[in-house]
């Protein structure tokens, strides 16, 4: 998943913000976001958790689901 973040990073640049957290090096961040699964995608909005998605997807659904739980579409 790490070359479709930063894909998706790179295309959206100015319009959201791709954040990728080591979960073993941040326990606490982890725990507040109550990841359970590698990889987890969260949407966060006005410092508020919009959507999450677990596990992994092909680059043309990611952006698709970023777009939908965006708004944009």
């Amino acid at each position: 998943m790490a070359p479709h973040f930063d894909t998706v990073a790179r295309e959206l640049t100015g319009r959201l913000k791709v954040v990728k957290i080591d979960v073993d090096a941040s326990p606490a961040l982890s725990r507040q976001f109550q990841i359970q699964a590698v990889p987890t995608m969260i949407l966060i909005r006005d410092g508020k958790a919009i959507e999450r998605w677990s596990g992994g997807l092909p680059i043309q659904q990611l952006r698709n689901w970023i777009a939908r739980s965006m708004g944009w579409l």
